[in-house]
């Protein structure tokens, strides 16, 4: 597989040569190290010091592992709108399994989806074989956030129309991407043209910089000890070197978390008052608590995720569910999305293409619940015996006819030639007249149906015999 970017790019001065002249008229900029704010304590709240914090870190885990365990699909609409899946798609082994010479498919979907909800923006640069085989994709890059400034430009004074300029500080140079070249995809959430987003990093900054500043209270707690949760005093004043020698004193023997629970021994009118400064009393313990149940929130994740105390529901599925209404699936459409526009020729869109997650797993954690859905749909006659096994990973029977299951005590209605089939007699009933058109199997009679039309050669027939 070529370099990254020298079979595309050929940079003078830092610019594209490829990439179209830029006179358009600026609207928005990003850039992903301007979300890190810095309080008042010095705690900067960027990708490395919030993914110190357990909760958020394990919400982004469970997020990103999530969708990178699901497989993309390629699928089309048939003339009826009902998709047919197409297997075999060169893009599809490099998304899922080698998108570029050094990452999987799990990480780079994982680190995609990462990139997204921190930032708002997931880019990808696409690399091409040649100006020949312009639309043969060899490789997919993701670009680092936090080293990209994402530009939003109006086409011209009088348009609405935007385009977006990419500039990357890389290690090896600057490089620039137009995005009216088409080698960027953008997926963007809470973006006003598409080019600019946000994500947690602005969204939730207050709530990040809080579970921060709590993580570095409760350390600075822990390492102080007694100090300074505690009073020492003395009726006495203790001046110059005597009141620094018994201060060192004090703190060598007292403080720190390998004193904890030491006892106190002081010589003459000194005393100690204690101060109320524990983590029950300073209800350490409920502001985490709290903390932990905003960054869910932020994450649109039910809290059960993160706090196994937070549960609701006594059904995994439930949960599941909630997970995947509000936490998965916003991040599923904005991924499709970005795909069918920017890996699908216009030809393919014309003939109703299109990719889509296959999430199935996230719904059916165990065999047995394989079993049991599956089984389901096998049972009310929607799918054949053979996709019931391979549903639940199982070979299917080759050399055997497939069948299905359709029950024989219901009544059948085919609303386009308005008849109704009840296949414990074979009768076909016309719905409009109420008239029996024929006793027999079902199959003879639905053909004879598709054969007469409205059914009125046949009621002929049935006319001419029984007179």
């Amino acid at each position: 597989m070529a370099n990254l970017f020298e079979s595309l790019l050929n940079f003078n001065s830092g610019k594209n040569k490829n990439s179209q002249n830029n006179t358009g008229i600026p609207d928005a900029v990003s850039y992903g190290a301007a979300y890190a704010s810095t309080s008042s304590n010095a705690i900067p709240v960027d990708k490395d010091t919030v993914m110190t914090i357990p909760a958020f870190k394990l919400g982004m885990s469970i997020i990103a592992g999530a969708i990178a365990s699901f497989p993309l699909t390629l699928k089309q609409n048939d003339t009826d709108l009902v998709p047919n899946i197409i297997n075999g798609d060169y893009r599809l082994g490099l998304i899922n399994n080698e998108p570029n010479e050094t990452m999987t498919g799990v990480q780079f979907k994982t680190t995609l989806v990462s990139n997204l909800v921190l930032y708002g923006n997931a880019l990808i640069y696409i690399e091409r074989a040649d100006s020949v085989n312009k639309n043969k994709i060899t490789g997919l890059y993701i670009l680092p956030n936090d080293k990209v400034q994402i530009q939003s430009f109006f086409e011209s004074d009088d348009s609405l129309a935007h385009y977006g300029i990419y500039t990357y500080n890389a290690t090896n140079g600057t490089k620039v991407f137009d995005s009216r070249d088409g080698n960027i995809i953008n997926i963007s959430l809470n973006s006003n043209d598409g080019i600019v987003g946000h994500g947690a990093l602005k969204d939730g900054r207050e709530v990040l910089e809080l579970a921060l500043q709590q993580m570095s209270y409760e350390e600075a707690l822990l390492s102080n000890g007694a100090m300074p949760s505690g009073i020492v005093s003395s009726v006495a004043p203790k001046l110059g070197g005597v009141f620094d020698h018994y201060k060192d004193e004090f703190k060598q023997a007292y403080q720190g978390i390998h004193n904890a629970g030491s006892v106190i021994f002081l010589q003459g009118d000194a005393k100690y008052q204690k101060i109320q400064a524990d983590p029950a009393s300073m209800q350490l313990d409920s502001n985490t608590a709290r903390t932990t149940s905003n960054i869910a929130r932020l994450l649109n994740i039910p809290e059960v995720l993160i706090n196994s105390s937070a549960n609701k529901y006594d059904s995994n599925e439930q949960n599941n569910l909630q997970f995947y209404q509000y936490g998965i699936a916003p991040l599923l459409s904005a991924i499709e999305s970005a795909f069918n526009r920017d890996l699908l020729l216009e030809s393919e869109k014309q003939k109703g293409f299109f990719f889509e997650f296959d999430n199935n797993s996230l719904m059916q954690n165990t065999l047995d619940e394989k079993v049991s859905s599956w089984g389901k749909a096998f049972s009310a006659g929607i799918i054949k015996f053979d996709e019931y096994r391979q549903k639940v990973g199982l070979q299917p029977l080759n050399g055997t006819e497939d069948f299905t299951t359709p029950s024989i005590g219901k009544a059948l209605y085919y609303p386009n030639k308005k008849i109704m089939v009840i296949p414990n007699t074979g009768t076909v009933l016309d719905t409009q007249t109420g008239e029996i058109i024929s006793q027999g199997s079902q199959n003879n009679s639905v053909q004879q149906s598709d054969n007469t039309g409205k059914d009125n050669d046949l009621n002929e027939d049935n006319d001419n015999t029984d007179s």
